[in-house]
């Protein structure tokens, strides 16, 4: 399972929403995601009187990312003139992955490992688990 963690309550993604309620224009990529057991980073997107969404895995093809990549793509976006155009720049990349076959990115870190991903197609992201937020909930955890 996926999680997903947002400030708004809803029963399901909308690519229309993405990234537009936030102002985070890469929302335009599609949901974006933590995998299976952390719950606490799709927390601090969240907040206090968000939700996390359990999502289902999603099957199909996935691109890997390095963090490199998306780290470019923020930079090329962030050259655009508007909010409006920098979705459309992401969108843009969303519907090539999707042309060519990808059901999600994920986000792959300098270790090799995948921290996240972000399933393509929002209507694929069916969400199986609600969990309305607590403010204990989005502490940092103790070591």
């Amino acid at each position: 399972m996926f999680w997903h963690g947002s400030p708004r309550i809803f029963s399901s993604f909308s690519l229309a929403d993405s990234g537009r309620l936030t102002g985070a224009s890469n929302g335009a990529l599609g949901v974006w995601c933590g995998f299976d057991g952390d719950r606490h980073l799709a927390a601090r997107f969240a907040g206090k009187d968000g939700a996390l969404y359990g999502i289902e895995e999603v099957d199909g093809p996935v691109y890997p990312m390095t963090v490199k990549e998306l780290a470019k793509l923020h930079d090329e976006a962030g050259d655009l003139p508007d909010i409006d155009a920098e979705v459309a720049f992401y969108d843009e990349l969303r519907r090539d992955l999707i042309g060519r076959g990808f059901a999600r990115i994920d986000i792959i870190e300098k270790d090799g490992e995948a921290s996240m991903c972000i399933i393509l197609d929002p209507e694929r992201a069916v969400i199986v688990e609600r969990v309305l937020m607590a403010p204990e909930e989005v502490a940092e955890p103790t070591p």
